[in-house]
């Protein structure tokens, strides 16, 4: 695991344990960690999550990544 995967697994943690109307605010409040680098995180644990069973967090966490019709391919909150 390279150091900065650490924060975002962080970040992750803090998105799930929280309910989906703050998903913004904890965005918006961690604008540093909001990269390429974080939705590549984003995904792999969404894939990891469905892989163990554990749909719901996985379809959550996969929901807040770019879609490729998303022209900037970053966050949008």
């Amino acid at each position: 695991m390279s150091k900065l995967e650490h924060p975002y697994l962080k970040l992750i943690d803090i998105l799930l344990s929280n309910p989906q109307e703050q998903e913004t605010n904890i965005i918006n409040a961690n604008p540093q960690l909001i990269n390429q680098e974080f939705i590549s995180c984003l995904m792999s644990v969404g894939e990891n999550l469905r892989r163990a069973g554990k749909i719901a967090s996985a379809e959550r966490l996969i929901k807040l990544t770019p879609q490729p019709s998303d022209a900037k391919n970053t966050l949008s909150f």
